[in-house]
């Protein structure tokens, strides 16, 4: 089974799902090593970073083992989870987001390096000129907050994020036609990330906190709004 390049969108998603079928399929068995990371680049035609997201959702998933200066490690052949994807409603996913990515937002006001900052300054900046109709903006706003999971530095937490990202993004595609952003919701989206951007610059976990606890608190208003 030969490794087929990914041009689609939420890219870390499908190399990992691609990683796990030729484990599944035998391509690879337990306790070989997978080919490294420039060959994985150059073949699946995806960026570095990319790669290294979906190399983390797998380790965190118990197909793969990463060990430094070793390479990556098959370990089993499981499959990555997509059915966790698919519980919850709207609501209990945003309850579920407050109560992890408040703490997130701490740990990243604590332990941000400048890579972090570098990164969060350029997404807010394509939040900025992105509108409400572009699906582009719900990506940034996507990587923006995956950005604060990884500079926590927990892997765990990281694909927690994701698994909850995931969850966000299928229940809005079920959400009738008037919950999606307008373009003043959009702004002010914009603007509770600059809130949170600030907080995690000035080192400021308490403030922090409460720019992402606010931002989640709006979500759910901007929710519930028109079903009122």
């Amino acid at each position: 089974m030969p490794i087929e390049p990914i041009t689609n969108h939420r890219l870390y998603k499908k190399v990992a799902d691609q990683i796990a079928l030729l484990i599944q399929n035998g391509v690879y068995q337990p306790g070989q090593k997978l080919p490294g990371e420039r060959n994985l680049i150059e073949r699946l035609g995806v960026s570095r970073s990319s790669l290294r997201e979906a190399l983390i959702s797998l380790e965190t998933e118990g197909l793969i083992e990463i060990r430094d200066r070793s390479g990556i490690f098959v370990l089993g052949g499981g499959q990555v989870d997509n059915d966790a994807t698919q519980n919850g409603d709207v609501l209990e996913v945003f309850a579920a987001r407050e109560l992890i990515e408040v703490e997130v937002a701490a740990l990243a006001a604590q332990h941000a390096k400048q890579e972090h900052l570098e990164t969060l300054t350029q997404l807010l900046g394509k939040m900025v000129v992105s509108s409400a109709s572009d699906p582009k903006g719900a990506e940034h706003d996507r990587q923006f907050h995956l950005t604060l999971a990884q500079a926590c530095g927990n892997r765990v937490l990281l694909r927690t994020v994701e698994l909850l990202w995931e969850n966000t993004q299928s229940v809005m595609e079920d959400q009738p036609p008037q919950i999606k952003h307008s373009e003043s919701t959009w702004q002010a989206i914009v603007m509770e990330h600059r809130d949170i951007f600030h907080a995690i610059r000035e080192k400021n976990p308490q403030a922090a906190q409460t720019a992402m606890q606010q931002h989640l608190e709006n979500a759910i208003k901007r929710l519930t709004a028109p079903l009122r």
